[in-house]
């Protein structure tokens, strides 16, 4: 008997923001931000029961993750990217949208708009941070997040920086992806830090 905590497995235990990733069995992803990657997760859990049990989309989420849990496809969720608490929505939108392109875009995903660019068409691109934005986000970094340095020798910066931009990452970001793919785990998250290159 299938329930929806084994049509969306493999959750992190995370409540903050977040671009996140729906992967299939067979590798295909949906990607998708949130203010709250718990609660999102658990309206992911709902709206692919209440399409399993109607047998058609339900208008709930995104039509084709609707049509392949009916299909009996199965998914695990991922952590992209950890966000600051407060980040603005447009801000939001636009981390989902560099991750949806690193991901082959809506050509390759379960992904059907380019949402981000739906987004500043409606409410114009309002990124900025405020002075408040930024001294929770200050906070967010010195109680959650903390800092790993090491040393490699001449001219291998340069190599794995190389790799890293061909796959459309920054260098910490495919470091920490190297790690997870290696584990075949999610040992690190990666967060918004992680675009630095650092």
């Amino acid at each position: 008997m299938r329930n929806r905590n084994t049509m969306l497995s493999n959750v992190p235990n995370y409540k903050g923001a977040a671009v996140y990733a729906l992967i299939d069995e067979d590798g295909k992803k949906y990607i998708g931000s949130t203010c709250n990657f718990k609660n999102r997760m658990l309206r992911w859990r709902v709206s692919m029961m209440k399409a399993v049990n109607a047998g058609c989309y339900v208008g709930n989420g995104p039509q084709s993750i609707s049509e392949a849990v009916i299909a009996g496809h199965r998914f695990r969720a991922e952590i992209i990217e950890m966000l600051p608490p407060n980040i603005s929505k447009s801000d939001l939108l636009l981390h989902e949208k560099n991750a949806l392109d690193a991901a082959g875009g809506v050509e390759n995903t379960y992904n059907s708009v380019r949402i981000y660019e739906d987004a500043v068409a409606r409410w114009g691109k309002n990124g900025f941070y405020t002075q408040a934005q930024n001294k929770a986000t200050q906070k967010y970094i010195a109680a959650n997040l903390e800092e790993v340095r090491f040393r490699v020798k001449k001219g291998e910066r340069q190599r794995v920086k190389d790799k890293a931009e061909g796959h459309g990452l920054s260098m910490a970001q495919y470091i920490i992806r190297t790690i997870n793919t290696y584990e075949g785990e999610q040992v690190l998250t990666p967060t918004a830090d992680a675009d630095s290159g650092k």
